[in-house]
Formats: structure tokens, sequence, C-alpha cells
């Protein structure tokens, strides 16, 4: 007989089997043991967490370009009287592209009037997340864009490295998720904790808890099962310890915390905490 698991019939799991590739289920069927359905629940789970991820970096997005542009846009005006720093600002080749491609895109490719921020919302988030790069450091960084996160450090390196880090870790988690790629064993609990910083650099928040995701709520939309067990699983398994997931419930962290996880992987995953991965431009 069988048995419902996620939004698909337990029996639709090996069903489903072939039709997907041997790279795209690896790090499921080995992190589940080989378990069919319970690689297939994990990969539910891992779409509910790209989908949080999206909207998490989507807010980090438009606060951070609304920050930097401001700035941007008040060291033009003092440098020229011009409140647009898109013709003289000194970006690198693919700055210039991602900005070139931006204003083509607003204008229609100049069949419209270009309005400033229609430019703005057409640059990814790779944009912006080179923009605090050490390349700009004395171009833009010390005479302008530092400004957009007042609550860093005192030391504007220090604080260029940190915002750049923290940048390069969103991005990098965002373009995994925008492309269907595992996240299940990667330490989201650190990914949440960028965007709060980058938030309350940004801007004092109000309490420390205030940016977070909602996979509590009754809400299709953020549904992320982080503080519930696999069905059958023991407490004493696989969701080990009472950390605080990204709803802030007590029960089960990012790692500890994911379906079709099995005893032990947890202390596994814990020896492959993903370090400072390089990322691709875009």
């Amino acid at each position: 007989m069988s048995t419902s698991s996620g939004f698909v019939e337990t029996d639709t799991y090996l069903d489903l089997l072939p039709l997907d590739t041997a790279e795209r289920l690896g790090s499921y069927l080995h992190t589940c043991g080989g378990g069919v359905p319970e690689a297939f629940e994990l990969y539910e789970w891992n779409m509910r967490a790209a989908a949080s991820v999206m909207e998490l970096t989507s807010m980090v997005e438009v606060l951070t370009r609304n920050a930097l542009d401001r700035e941007l846009r008040a060291w033009a005006h003092r440098r020229r009287a011009d409140p647009s720093w898109f013709d003289f600002a000194a970006l690198d080749e693919q700055g210039e592209a991602d900005l070139r491609k931006a204003r083509d895109r607003a204008t229609r490719r100049g069949r419209r009037r270009e309005v400033h921020g229609r430019v703005i919302a057409e640059l990814p988030l790779g944009f912006w997340r080179y923009l605090v790069e050490s390349r700009y450091l004395t171009a833009l960084w010390v005479p302008a864009t530092h400004r957009a996160f007042p609550h860093g450090a005192a030391d504007l390196r220090t604080r260029q490295k940190d915002v750049a880090f923290r940048m390069q870790q969103l991005n990098f988690v965002r373009n995994r998720s925008a492309h269907h790629e595992p996240i299940h064993s990667r330490d989201l609990e650190k990914d949440l904790a960028s965007a709060r910083d980058i938030a309350a650099w940004i801007r004092r928040l109000r309490a420390a808890g205030s940016m977070r995701l909602h996979p509590c709520r009754q809400s299709s939309r953020v549904d992320l099962p982080l503080s519930a067990s696999r069905p059958g699983a023991s407490a004493s398994g696989w969701r080990r310890r009472g950390r605080r997931g990204w709803c802030g419930a007590p029960g089960g962290g990012t790692r500890t915390g994911t379906p079709g996880a099995r005893k032990g992987s947890s202390r596994a995953a814990a020896g492959r905490r993903s370090p400072r991965a390089a990322t691709a431009r875009r």
C-alpha cells in the first residue's frame, strides 16, 4: 500500500527515479543511505529551503542596493552636482557590462526615457556583491560606499572585508538555490546570520531577531520544516540537539532538522562545513 510523503505518494518516488539524474540525486541518496523515498523527501525539503533562501536574499538585495545607490548618488552630487553615478563611476569591465545591460533593459534599448530607479532594479545581486570588493576600495569604498553600512566596523578596511564576505556567501547560496542545487548540508544558520549582519550594518535593528525567515508560519510560500523531525525518527537519532532553526522555534537546527538525515549524518555534515567557496562571477 502506498503512503503519502511530502506532496507525492511514496510509491511514485520509484517511478520518478529514472526521470532524474544520478548527479542531481547523488547527495540526497548519500545522505539518506540510499533510501529512495527518504532522498526525495529531502529533495522536497531542499526545494522549500531554497524558496526561503530566495526570499531572504531578495530582502537583503533590496536593502543593500538602495543603501549603496543612495551613497553613490550623494557622492556623484558632491563631485559634479549630478545625481547619477552611472557615467563616471570607475567600474571594471564586468561591472560596466552589467550596467550597460541594465540600462538597455530599463530603456527597452533606447525606446523609452531612462529612469534611474529602473536601472537600479535591473542590476543583479552579483553587481552589488562585487561593488563592495577590495578592487573598489580606493575608487568607491573609501569616498562613498562605506557610508551605506554606517553601523559596521569603525575601521573602513575591516568593514569592507566584513561586508564583502557576507555578500559573497549570500550571493553563493542564492545562486545555488536559484539553480536548484543541494543546500541541505550547508550551514543555513550562518547565511541567516550574514543577512542579519548586513541589515544591521545598514540600519540598527530594533531586535536581534527582527529579520528572520518564518518557516513555522502557516504559509505555502515559506513552510520550512527546520524544526520538524523526519517521520519515524527518534528524538535521540538525527535530531539530537535542541538548536534553534530559522523560525526561532526550539527543536531542530538547519543541519540536524532536515528530513531524511540518518543518525550520525549530522556529525559527518558538521565536519564538512562549507569553506569560503570560490564563487563564479554570475
